[in-house]
Formats: structure tokens, sequence, C-alpha cells
């Protein structure tokens, strides 16, 4: 990600938040990684338009960059996959407003994404939309029968 694509994030948080990305939702079978698809794009445009929500992001990257090199001596992004994984958990629990707005941007940009759509066999909508299949009026006609089924009261 350059730099002149990015309005909130730094090129070092973008860094540590597409590592992050990698181990919340990691690679399995033909599912591709949060980390490889470019979420954090997503993120950073999401950071642009909802400021309140920065503090607890950046904030918790930082917090997350700070633990890394307490316990590990290294940046998160040079940990193991086992390392990053035991200090997400530990921000998890420390954290909470951070891991949960953490997971739900991830998820949201996530399954959102034309790639998770086409790994999951999803058909994607053309142009024109999603084809809605005209409404067969016929299959009221039990409702229509039945009648009011409400006591109509008068004053």
């Amino acid at each position: 990600m350059e730099n002149a694509e990015l309005k909130v994030l730094t090129v070092s948080q973008a860094g540590i938040l597409t590592s992050i990305l990698g181990r919340i939702i990691p690679e399995a079978g033909k599912m591709p990684s949060a980390g490889s698809l470019g979420i954090t794009a997503f993120f950073d445009k999401v950071l642009d338009t909802a400021p309140h929500q920065r503090k607890f992001i950046l904030g918790g990257i930082t917090q997350l960059e700070i633990l890394s090199w307490r316990q590990h001596e290294a940046p998160f992004t040079d940990l193991s996959d086992g390392d990053k994984d035991a200090l997400l958990s530990e921000m998890e629990t420390d954290e909470k407003e951070f891991f949960s707005l953490l997971v739900r941007i991830t998820y949201n940009g996530y399954y959102t994404d034309q790639k998770v759509f086409a790994a999951m066999g999803w058909e994607l909508p053309d142009e024109s939309g999603y084809k809605v299949p005209v409404f067969d009026e016929d299959v009221l006609d039990q409702v229509k029968e039945r009648g009011s089924i409400f006591v109509d009261i008068k004053d």
C-alpha cells in the first residue's frame, strides 16, 4: 500500500494491521487470508469516514506493537504465527473494545470482497443487479380465501 493511498493509517500501522488481519482470518483452502486481500485499505476508508473509531483501532495497533516489543523484543510483523496469535488473544481479553471493532471491520471488509465471493461460489450481480423472479400472486390464494382474521372494532 502506497503512502498516497493512505488517509489515516501510517505505512507502519498499515503493515501491522495487514499482519493482524492475516491472523484473524488466515488462508484456509481456497479461502484467501484477510491480510492478502487489501482489507487494510478498507480499514483506512472506514477510519477516514468514522473518526470516532480511530482511537480504538490506532490505539490497539500501538498497544499490540508495544506488547510485541516487551514480550518478544521484535516487531509484531516479525513474530511467528503462534506468537502473533498469543498476543492477539491477550488483546482480546485486555482491549475488548479494540478487538471487537477490529473483528467487526475485518469481517465486513472480508465478506464483501469479490475474491471471497468467488471463493465461496457466490454469484456476483451484473451491472443491473440481482435478477429477482416475478412474484406469483397465486401463492396468496389460500390467504385470500381464509379472509380477515382480525376483528374490526368500530366506535
